[in-house]
């Protein structure tokens, strides 16, 4: 890469370099990546120098120490704003791993996966505004959070008391969206309806979850308030108010014929209850697909068709809903205040 391109153009190519990455493959080649940048001239290392630090990862406290070490030798952490520790096989995380936040005070963005006796210590994050809990194992804790606005609990496990007591407006006084999906008590996946209550319902404006957590006759899968958007596997008969399908249920044109079929039958079956879903959500990067889905046709019976460009339908993504939904989810909680406000006149 020529340093001697404009310093606007090299960061917008270097940001792209730098997205966080929450595998750790992605991970190794963002930062060799970088690093190699930083060693081509000083120019360069003076641009990604920053961006080299925006993500740290790491799962010991040995690595750990190393950072402690760096930090006091100067290091730049006041950068770092998300912060990943990945899973760890048949060994539970030591809580020092999450105790950092007197050398990385600026994080807004972590993601943990692994097993922890306790999460408290993520209460020290001052800034945290998004949280990822993938295959995560929790045992007892439920920190107070009071910046946090993104909550993602994934193919996880932890007890359903806790759950009730941690979202809750008490602790979690900014959440607006959440992800549930997959996340087992003894074994038996919990639906959202008994873990997600009144109290916290009343400020979410989004929940995105799956047919494991959220079940066809469930009140919420017809609910506005907030709107569930349901992602379906493969096999999936479960058709709501709003739905999300991933990459793979349109790839082929065997699959989207099947995923037609599946929403045909679905439409009709909650039809004859009287319920109408209303919104499907299918990822742009499967847009030629969409003429075997006859789209047009979908639009004639009434219902909405969105493309989203994300990819928060995977199990490690950047984003935790789907940004097009939210946007939409957003949108229908103005026009219910609207309408609430001009009753009220």
């Amino acid at each position: 890469m020529s340093d001697k391109l404009n310093d606007d153009v090299l960061l917008a190519v270097l940001e792209h370099i730098a997205e966080p990455a929450f595998d750790q493959r992605g991970y190794r080649t963002r930062q060799s990546t970088l690093l190699s940048l930083c060693l081509a001239s000083r120019h360069l290392y003076r641009l990604v120098e920053p961006l080299l630090w925006r993500q740290v990862r790491f799962k010991s406290v040995e690595q750990l120490a190393q950072l402690r070490r760096r930090v006091a030798a100067g290091s730049p952490s006041g950068l770092t704003s998300v912060y990943t520790v990945p899973w760890q096989a048949r060994t539970e995380h030591d809580e020092a791993v999450l105790t950092v936040a007197d050398i990385l005070p600026n994080i807004v963005h972590i993601e943990l996966s692994g097993t922890y006796r306790s999460i408290l210590p993520l209460a020290s994050h001052s800034n945290l505004r998004r949280l990822s809990l993938w295959q995560v194992y929790l045992s007892n804790s439920s920190p107070t959070l009071p910046q946090l606005e993104q909550l993602a609990i994934r193919d996880s496990s932890a007890p359903k008391y806790l759950l009730e007591r941690w979202l809750d407006p008490f602790h979690l006084p900014r959440l607006r969206a959440l992800l549930f999906c997959g996340v087992r008590d003894q074994g038996t996946f919990l639906s959202l309806e008994v873990v997600v209550l009144p109290p916290i319902l009343a400020q979410l404006e989004v929940i995105q979850t799956d047919d494991r957590s959220l079940g066809a006759h469930d009140p919420l899968a017809w609910s506005d308030e907030p709107p569930c958007l349901c992602y379906h596997g493969l096999t999936s008969e479960v058709v709501v108010r709003y739905n999300l399908y991933g990459p793979t249920s349109i790839d082929t044109p065997s699959m989207t014929r099947s995923t037609r079929r599946r929403i045909d039958a679905g439409v009709r079956r909650e039809q004859l209850r009287e319920r109408r879903p209303s919104v499907f959500v299918f990822p742009a990067a499967g847009v030629d697909q969409m003429a075997r889905l006859d789209v047009p046709q979908l639009e004639e019976q009434g219902l909405c068709v969105l493309f989203d460009e994300g990819d928060s339908h995977e199990p490690q993504s950047r984003e935790l809903v789907s940004h097009e939904f939210w946007w939409l989810a957003r949108a229908l909680k103005a026009e219910r205040e609207r309408r609430e406000d001009e009753e009220h006149e």
